[in-house]
């Protein structure tokens, strides 16, 4: 049986086409039915987050450090990681050291001593949690438990290095142009068209969401200023694009009633000396 839509973890959201179950009368239903079920409503789900709203950190997700200086805290908050699957984190974490490093599985790869750069982020995990027994034998030598519940967790991953943020820019630099001479604006439908025909490669790894990059001093404590959160992708929501919307239109309304240009900054007269 081929892995169904949604159901390979190293790309859930990977371009396939979706199978769902089809209900009848008398139709046995096993353990792979209600798995597909899951794994079906889960891939659309996380499809469309990859697509249209794309990965980055929605709110929250702050990163302080201790009061002491000694260790970093990451504060509450939601993201949706590569793969378009939501990552939460209900409350703020316990203190980790940002000296020490981990992989994409929060596993330790070693530590890092003196000043130096390392990266966060944040990645989603799945545990099975509420262990019970299973009514028909197996040949697990460890026992016949099965976790009953799937737990969508996260993990941090410390990495040393420089983050590699992803800044946005325009990529329609001619869009709203006129062309050869013209007053007339021409139609965006064909730019448009042209980048949505552009092949959309899927993630690859586990997609983490990178969330600042500290600056780690050679000795001493931790403060703020380490701390660098601007190199996070964000994903906005309709409020924030909107307010946006009007931020632009309200600047543009200032230009227009100014004149082409906007005002130069007065220079302030020197004060003259005795």
């Amino acid at each position: 049986m081929t892995t169904s839509f949604g159901g390979d973890p190293q790309a859930p959201t990977g371009l396939a086409a979706p199978e769902r179950n089809r209900y009848y009368y008398g139709k046995l239903l096993d353990v792979p039915h209600f798995q597909m079920e899951q794994q079906y409503l889960n891939g659309k789900r996380w499809l469309l987050n990859r697509l249209l709203d794309g990965p980055g950190v929605i709110a929250g997700l702050g990163i302080v450090p201790t009061a002491d200086g000694s260790g970093l805290i990451l504060q509450a908050g939601v993201a949706i990681d590569g793969w378009g699957r939501e990552i939460i984190v209900p409350a703020a974490s316990v203190a980790f050291d940002p000296r020490t490093l981990t992989d994409q599985n929060g596993k330790s790869t070693g530590t890092i001593t003196g000043a130096g750069a390392v990266t966060i982020s944040l990645c989603y995990q799945a545990c099975g949690v509420d262990p019970a027994p299973v009514m028909i034998a197996n040949c697990k030598p460890d026992g016949d438990c099965e976790p009953g519940t799937t737990r969508e967790q996260y993990v941090l991953s410390v990495q040393s290095g420089n983050a590699v943020p992803s800044p946005t820019t325009c990529g329609f630099a001619d869009i709203f142009r006129p062309v050869g001479g013209s007053i007339d604006i021409p139609d965006p439908h064909a730019a448009l068209a042209a980048r949505v025909t552009k092949p959309n490669a899927d993630p690859v790894g586990a997609g983490c969401v990178l969330l600042a990059q500290v600056d780690l001093p050679a000795s001493g404590t931790l403060t703020t200023v380490m701390i660098d959160t601007t190199v996070r992708p964000v994903v906005l929501n309709a409020g924030t694009l909107l307010e946006l919307i009007f931020c632009l239109a309200q600047r543009v309304q200032e230009l227009s009633t100014s004149g082409a240009t906007p005002p130069p900054t007065p220079t302030p007269t020197p004060t003259p000396t005795a």
